[in-house]
C-alpha cells in the first residue's frame, strides 16, 4: 500500500515538475528572445515618389510582419505560424490585373443579352399571327350603352351639387371661427404684454445674482491657489522627489541606449513650403543627433520644398530590458515614497 502512495506522489511531482519547466521556458522565451525588425526607405524628390518597407520577426520568424508603403499607398501582411492576414490598398501592378478580369467578365455577360432580344422579337411575331379581330357590335347593344352613360351622368350631377352645398356650409363656419379666434387672440396679446414685462425683470435680476456668484468663486480660487503655491513648493523641494526625478531620468536615458539600433543609416535633403516647418524639423533632429551623429546627415532647404534621401534601420528589442528598469523603479526607496506622497497628497 505504502509503495503504491509512493508512485503516485511520485508521477504528481513529475507532471508539476513538467508543468513548471514549460512555464520558466514560455517566460524565458517571452523576456529574452528579441523582436527583429527592419526598416528601409528611398525618396527621390516627391511624396509621389517616396518608397518604404517595415519588417518584424519574433521568435524564428514564426511571427512575422511586412508594411510596404507605395505610390501614396499602404499595405500590410501579418503571418502567425501558418495563418495569414493581408489588408490595405492593391497598388497599380495588382489593380490592372483585376481590370483585366473584369473586363472578361463583362465579355461573357453580354452574350446572353444579344439572345434574349432575339428571342423577345420572335414572341412579338407569334403574338402578331394570334391576333384575331373583333366582331362589330350590334345596335342594342349601343342603346343599352347610352342608356347607361346617362344614368352615370345624372348621379355624378347629384353628387356635384351636393358637394357644393357642403362646401359653402363649411366656409360659413370657417369664417364665424375666424372672427372668434380674433377676438381671443387680442385678448390674449393684452395679457401676455404684461407678463412679458415681470419675465424681463427676473431676467434681469438673475443675471446680476449669477454675476455677483461668479466674482466670489474667482476670489475663493485665487485665495485657494495662494495657499496650495505653498504645499506645491514644500512637495517639489523635498530631497526624496529630487532623487526620484534623477533616478527616473538617469534609466529613461539607460533604456534608450539600450534600444538604439544596431544598423542605421540616414542620409536626406528636406525643405518645406514654409521655412518656419523645416527649422521645427531640424530642432527635433537635434535631440536625436547625439545618439546618431555619424550616421545622421541631414541638409536643409529654406527655399524648396524638397525630400530626397535614403534611410535604412535595423536592430532588435527584448522585453527582458523592460522587466529590469521596472524592477529597479520599485526597488528605489525615493520611488517608493513619491509615489504614496502623490497619492496621499491633497490640496
Amino acid at each position: 500500500m505504502l509503495h503504491i502512495l509512493l508512485l503516485i506522489l511520485k508521477i504528481i511531482g513529475i507532471i508539476l515538475a513538467v508543468i513548471l519547466g514549460i512555464l520558466v521556458l514560455l517566460i524565458c522565451i517571452v523576456l529574452f528572445i528579441p523582436v527583429r525588425y527592419e526598416a528601409d526607405g528611398i525618396c527621390k524628390g516627391t511624396v509621389d515618389t517616396l518608397k518604404a518597407k517595415v519588417k518584424v520577426t519574433w521568435l524564428f520568424h514564426l511571427f512575422r510582419a511586412d508594411i510596404y508603403f507605395k505610390e501614396r499607398k499602404l499595405r500590410w501582411r501579418i503571418r502567425i505560424a501558418w495563418k495569414k492576414m493581408t489588408g490595405g490598398q492593391k497598388f497599380s501592378g495588382e489593380a490592372k490585373e483585376d481590370a483585366k478580369d473584369g473586363q472578361k467578365s463583362k465579355e461573357l455577360q453580354e452574350v446572353p443579352q444579344i439572345t434574349q432580344s432575339e428571342k423577345l422579337q420572335t414572341n412579338e411575331k407569334v403574338d402578331e399571327e394570334k391576333a384575331i379581330k373583333k366582331p362589330e357590335k350590334t345596335k342594342e347593344a349601343e342603346d343599352a350603352e347610352n342608356s347607361k352613360k346617362g344614368r352615370i351622368q345624372q348621379k355624378e350631377f347629384q353628387e356635384k351639387s351636393e358637394k357644393t352645398s357642403k362646401v359653402l356650409e363649411e366656409k360659413c363656419s370657417d369664417t364665424q371661427r375666424n372672427t372668434e379666434s380674433h377676438e381671443r387672440r387680442n385678448d390674449e396679446n393684452d395679457f401676455d404684454r404684461s407678463g412679458k414685462i415681470k419675465v424681463i425683470f427676473e431676467k434681469i435680476k438673475n443675471l446680476y445674482d449669477k454675476f455677483k456668484c461668479t466674482i466670489k468663486k474667482i476670489c475663493d480660487k485665487i485665495k485657494s491657489l495662494s495657499e496650495k503655491k505653498d504645499k506645491i513648493t514644500e512637495f517639489v523641494q523635498d530631497e526624496s522627489h529630487i532623487g526620484a526625478l534623477l533616478k527616473v531620468k538617469s534609466e529613461v536615458f539607460r533604456i534608450l541606449r539600450i534600444l538604439r539600433p544596431k544598423e542605421f543609416q540616414a542620409k536626406a535633403v528636406i525643405g518645406f513650403e514654409d521655412p518656419q516647418r523645416t527649422g521645427q524639423l531640424l530642432a527635433v533632429l537635434s535631440v536625436i543627433y547625439p545618439f546618431m551623429e555619424d550616421n545622421l546627415d541631414v541638409t536643409p532647404d529654406f527655399e524648396h520644398k524638397v525630400l530626397k534621401g535614403k534611410i535604412h534601420v535595423k536592430g532588435h528589442i527584448r522585453v527582458c530590458h523592460f522587466a529590469a528598469l521596472a524592477l529597479r523603479l520599485l526597488l528605489c526607496k525615493h520611488i517608493r515614497r513619491t509615489y504614496k506622497d502623490i497619492k496621499n497628497f491633497e490640496f
